[in-house]
């Protein structure tokens, strides 16, 4: 009995000092770092993920500014600013060109609504798809709910400099929607107000980027300008407006505030280019509640131990030495470290070798559940590769959750362009929306249960689609589920998608047969810009593309004229001939597109004209385009700059051969004017200047000097008395014998002879 009670106290108590103390002071200690741990982290999370809202906010801003500089500067917006007269027909070209420019300025920019020239001079509002006069652009196209068309004309006739007008509900073609709008005075370098710049950004584009930060946590989010000014925010009932607005304070920060009644966590940063404040406000109590469950996590693991502690202590202190060893005898000797004595604690071997087998099993599955998705993609892959031919059906399942057993078999590969929709996306960016394009596909394929999805190499995107039935219907569930996914991807994400599907086989060993084919009609469907092609849907009808020395000669010959609208023409109608009517097979395709690329390259070494194969640098991307009609748009692209480069360079030397006419008439009568004296003057050789005054005037630089001065000599001949002699000296020329010569060389007579009669 005595052994009992000295048992059962000795191993009551051990436990309980060994259980209870430890656990206390462990779970404190860690309570507190844990705790502050999260509260940091969480702390600096909330402001690294506003920072990095500010920073694409910030990467748009200065798009728009960088887009309203180039406008600016266009040529023809400048014209048409200044235009004031009736709209006759060169206006009207000139305004459509810049609905051109408007367009192309517009398309590839999926931050901005619509784009709108306004001239104050003419009352007129030119956009990407028409013009208007400023009446009825208010009244049609994009109204102001709060704002009376006077108040609307007068913000636009004032001076502005980068400058957002708030977010406001806006009505366009009876829709409403709520816009900031961008005013930017025309032209940046005047301070003279001739138009404005108006750029309609929708408020979702603020607000998908700001809303990420708040919508779990039920706060608000503020958008401010330099001036204090609310940009945009989701606190509609403006339940913080006042206390935001008395927040000056231009630093990155984390503060706790307390505003009526309630605690508050109130992140801002301030935008290093455009001074803009981004605010987030959480309450308290959601922002700490991580900290919470660490706190309750913490309490209740050290109340479970105590407890346990307890259990065991008293289960232990009331059995004897026997049945201890009973339980021992059950467990492998070979897995204990030490032997049982007085020495030692039974129940903690027991204990020991209990939880390690327990960790170690626990650790094997989890492991095996790490792998599982990895074995899973690489049987996929396999199968698409066409290297498991020899495997049997259930041997490609067993212990993975891939299902073969279909009477039907085909490949889909998916093409994402990335660059169309998210061009100024970073790859971070760019590697999340490629995650949300998987998961979305994936979702769709688990809720038709048509097959199994994995990532290629190049972005693309498999489906090994699975079917039980006929090959017609099979056929019509593909087309089906392709559409399903384009319309989604392209609706949810504006991605621009492409998709090839290989024939259907009855055997799975026939994927990989399947997956070459969807390769081969995925390459048609870039190349072609098809949203969907089939593999038994190609037609090849020409080997051969056409374009013959003949329209090679035509192209260059624009080209070097300037032409630029005859020699895009030229281009349009190479690839509607070629690429559209024609049906050449993918490789004839490109070698068309090169063909025209290297003739456009040759022409522009052809004209030598000083850095104008530095544009090819600008171009270098030409290759790396997927679709035909991309490269062909780069190509004219490339002609527009070379025609530009040709006609700056025509209007640079006929400003000069005027300034080099002009020099000569004002210093003609200069004994010491030489052709190297003008050379110098402008800064060329004196070859070069006799060249290029030939070239341009038609006779030699001489002979119109010498003209100049026998017209001049004829004057004072004509009308004064003075002497040959003072006549030669007046005019420019060495001598009278010199003066004589020259003035029967090309008058036929000698000045006295020109004097008497």
């Amino acid at each position: 009995m005595a052994r009992k009670v000295t048992t059962f106290y000795r191993i009551f108590f051990s436990y309980l000092i060994i259980l209870i103390i430890p656990i206390s002071i462990i779970g404190t200690i860690n309570y507190i770092r844990i705790s502050n741990i999260v509260e940091n982290t969480v702390k600096r999370e909330s402001l690294t993920m506003l920072r990095q809202a500010a920073d694409i906010i910030d990467v748009r801003a200065k798009e728009l500014d960088k887009l309203s500089f180039e406008l600016s500067s266009n040529p023809r917006i400048r014209n048409f600013l200044y235009e004031t007269g009736p709209i006759d027909v060169n206006t009207r070209l000139l305004i459509i060109d810049i609905i051109r420019d408007l367009a192309i300025y517009r398309a590839p920019n999926g931050f901005i609504d619509d784009i709108f020239i306004y001239s104050k001079k003419n009352g007129m509002v030119v956009s990407s798809s028409g013009m208007y006069t400023l009446d009825m652009f208010y009244d049609v196209m994009y109204k102001y709910k709060d704002a009376s068309y006077e108040e609307w004309k007068y913000l636009l006739d004032q001076y502005h400099y980068r400058y957002y007008v708030p977010s406001k509900i806006v009505t366009n073609d009876n829709k409403t929607s709520k816009e900031v709008t961008y005013l930017q005075t025309l032209p940046q370098d005047e301070t003279n107000v001739i138009g404005t710049l108006i750029i309609f950004i929708d408020d979702d584009q603020y607000s998908s980027i700001m809303s990420k930060l708040v919508k779990d946590s039920r706060g608000y989010y503020y958008i401010l300008d330099s001036n204090g000014d609310v940009i945009t925010t989701n606190d509609k009932k403006e339940l913080y407006l006042k206390m935001v607005k008395n927040n000056r304070s231009t630093q990155d920060d984390f503060q706790s505030i307390k505003y009526d009644n309630n605690t508050l966590v109130v992140s801002h940063v301030t935008s290093a280019y455009n001074k803009w404040r981004y605010i987030t406000i959480i309450p308290l109590d959601i922002f700490m509640g991580q900290v919470k469950g660490v706190k309750k996590f913490t309490i209740g693991l050290v109340l479970t131990c105590i407890v346990i502690g307890l259990i065991i202590s008293y289960y232990v202190a009331n059995k004897n030495y026997k049945p201890l060893k009973e339980i021992l005898s059950y467990i492998n000797r070979d897995r204990l470290s030490v032997l049982y004595d007085d020495k030692y604690d039974d129940y903690k071997v027991i204990y020991n070798v209990i939880r390690k087998s327990y960790n170690e099993i626990a650790a094997y599955e989890e492991e095996i559940k790490k792998y599982k998705p990895v074995f899973k993609q690489d049987l996929l892959m396999r199968l698409l590769n066409g290297s498991i031919l020899d495997v049997p059906l259930e041997e490609l399942s067993k212990n993975i959750d891939i299902d073969l057993d279909f009477d039907l078999f085909a490949v889909i590969l998916i093409h994402i362009d990335f660059k169309k929709g998210y061009s100024h996306s970073t790859e971070v960016e760019m590697g999340l929306f490629r995650l949300t394009a998987m998961k979305s596909i994936e979702d769709i394929i688990k809720r038709i249960g048509a097959g199994y999805l994995l990532e290629l190499n190049g972005g693309l995107i498999a489906i090994i689609f699975t079917r039980n039935g006929n090959i017609e219907m099979c056929r019509k569930d593909l087309l089906s589920l392709s559409n399903e996914i384009k319309e989604y991807l392209e609706a949810k994400l504006r991605l621009k998608i492409n998709i090839g599907i290989g024939k259907i086989y009855s055997d799975y060993k026939d994927i990989a047969r399947s997956y070459e084919e969807a390769k081969e009609a995925l390459d048609y469907a870039v190349m072609r810009e098809n949203d969907i092609l089939f593999y038994e849907n190609i037609d090849v009808e020409n080997d051969i593309y056409d374009f013959t020395i003949q329209k090679e000669i035509q192209l260059a010959n624009c080209i070097k004229a300037g032409d630029e609208a005859r020699a895009v023409q030229i281009i349009d109608e190479l690839y509607r001939e070629n690429i559209c009517e024609r049906h050449l097979s993918l490789g004839m395709m490109k070698y068309f597109v090169y063909d025209v690329y290297s003739t456009t390259l040759k022409i522009a070494h052809e004209i030598e004209i000083s850095g104008i194969c530095d544009i090819f640098k600008e171009h270098r991307n030409f290759l790396m385009f997927n679709s035909i009609r991309a490269s062909i748009e780069e190509i004219k692209a490339l002609v527009r700059s070379i025609c530009h480069i040709v006609n700056e360079h025509k209007k640079r030397n006929n400003r000069l051969i005027e300034d080099i006419v002009n020099f000569i008439d004002n210093n003609y009568t200069n004994k010491e004017i030489s052709l190297d004296m003008v050379a110098e003057q402008f800064d060329i050789s004196s070859q070069y200047l006799s060249r290029f005054f030939k070239e341009h005037m038609g006779f030699n630089y001489i002979d119109y000097l010498n003209k100049k001065r026998i017209e001049k000599a004829k004057e004072l001949l004509l009308n004064s008395n003075m002497k040959i002699k003072e006549i030669a000296c007046k005019t420019g020329f060495d001598n009278a014998n010199t003066f004589i010569k020259v003035f029967r060389k090309y008058e036929g007579i000698t000045p006295g002879q020109f004097r008497a009669n």
